[in-house]
């Protein structure tokens, strides 16, 4: 990015500006898509505990298998704009297919292909954001897309509820079909740009089979592990995942033993956590507030404490809920953002763009591990112990954790900044 025109960032950058906007359209259809998702399950399926963790596993599993070839391909084998292009177009169809379903499979088979795709979106876009962004204001590109991600929790979901009982769930999985051509039409306006020259020889040098995969993730772990505070990063962000996802997972089971719950309620959270997000986000795109690694140690005591909340508070009158639990939600969102975003700042600080896909897809897929063993976790716990039980187990937990990490700070990071950590690129 031309550097007269670096303090004026981000909006007197046009590349930059089709790529936030294209994230803007997507997301927002995102969680329309996730309103109406659960809506139609409940009305065609009982939604249980297991249904619940076998729909969030068919969201996350094909991150895992996929992720780090995805972000392999991005870097190597096909210009990052092509590629998020064919996602996007892929999934309006995909999305589109959801109305026609008649059986729980069905869905469950296209919930997974809608995920294969978003598999190689996301590593793209990483690598895209790298590619059109100065690295003296990466920083500032990261914080205003985590903004415009949460932002779209706040109007995604409420939008969402309403838009159910108005016009039905069938609806809204049209408008997000067509938020994804949007979206593809806006990135076609990103410029081609090309690393380096590895690609063109690796289209014929890469062998496809499941070793060359492996070989692609241990080399973004090979990297990830030159730097410590990338390593230690991403063990912390894994870590909280995990335990998040035992109580997280079955957020939607817990909503549903309020008595007044209607999809306005879980519309309402949802929005609440996306708040607290984008206000967090904002607040780190600040000065250096994205830069202290203290945010990530500290930030699961609050997590911790609004899931011990939110297990606790089911019982109170209707008025009280709908107050109360979108403002846990918010504490939740905001302490989420707190550990999340920091982690991706170094990271994007301290790699080049030719290794940005392969990196963060072995942290997708790294990330995504921790995610479903988290699930798998909860939908038993709550399965066999109660949805309550678990969301306390997981709120203590994460307290727990964070007061380990704190008190051995130190030991773990040399200290918690990271703008001094890393002297060396990779």
């Amino acid at each position: 990015m031309p550097k007269n025109i670096l303090h004026h960032f981000p909006f007197n950058h046009r590349p930059y500006i089709f790529l936030l906007f294209a994230q803007a359209i997507s997301n927002l259809g995102d969680f329309l898509y996730l309103i109406a998702l659960y809506t139609v399950i409940g009305e065609r399926w009982s939604l249980t505990p297991a249904v619940a963790t076998v729909t969030l596993l068919c969201m996350v599993v094909p991150n895992i298998i996929f992720g780090f070839f995805a972000g392999n391909v991005s870097d190597k084998l096909i210009e990052r704009k092509k590629v998020m292009v064919a996602a996007d177009i892929v999934r309006c169809f995909i999305v589109f297919s959801v109305i026609l379903t008649s059986e729980l499979w069905q869905l469950f088979s296209l919930i997974i292909l809608e995920n294969v795709a978003a598999s190689f979106f996301e590593p793209a876009k990483s690598g895209k954001l790298k590619e059109i962004v100065d690295n003296t204001s990466i920083q500032q590109a990261v914080s205003y897309s985590e903004m415009v991600n949460n932002a779209a929790k706040i109007v995604g979901p409420i939008l969402g509820g309403i838009l159910v009982s108005w016009i039905g769930s069938a609806w809204i999985f049209i408008l997000d079909a067509l938020s994804f051509i949007l979206s593809a039409l806006l990135l076609t306006g990103l410029p081609k740009q090309v690393s380096n020259d590895v690609r063109t020889s690796l289209r014929k040098t890469d062998k496809k089979d499941i070793a060359a995969v492996l070989r692609n993730f241990f080399s973004g772990l090979s990297l990830i592990r030159r730097s410590k505070h990338i390593f230690m990063g991403l063990l912390i962000v894994s870590a909280v995942m995990l335990v998040l996802q035992i109580s997280d997972s079955q957020a939607i089971i817990l909503l549903s033993r309020i008595p007044s719950y209607s999809a306005n309620l879980f519309g309402l959270c949802l929005a609440g956590s996306g708040f607290g997000m984008l206000i967090s986000s904002f607040i780190l795109g600040r000065k250096k507030s994205g830069e202290k690694f203290i945010t990530l140690l500290v930030s699961p005591i609050l997590l911790g404490g609004g899931l011990i909340l939110s297990g606790l508070l089911l019982h109170l009158p209707g008025v009280l809920i709908y107050l109360l639990y979108p403002v846990i939600f918010f504490i939740c969102g905001f302490s989420f953002s707190m550990a999340v975003i920091p982690f991706n700042v170094l990271t994007q600080k301290n790699i080049t763009v030719d290794h940005t896909g392969t990196v963060f897809g072995t942290i997708n897929s790294v990330v995504n591990a921790a995610i479903i063993t988290g699930i798998a976790i909860g939908g038993i716990m709550a399965q066999f112990l109660g949805v309550v039980p678990t969301f306390l187990t997981s709120g203590i937990a994460l307290i727990v954790m964070s007061m380990v990490n704190i008190a051995l700070k130190k030991l773990i990071f040399g200290g918690v900044g990271i703008a001094q950590s890393d002297k060396r690129t990779f």
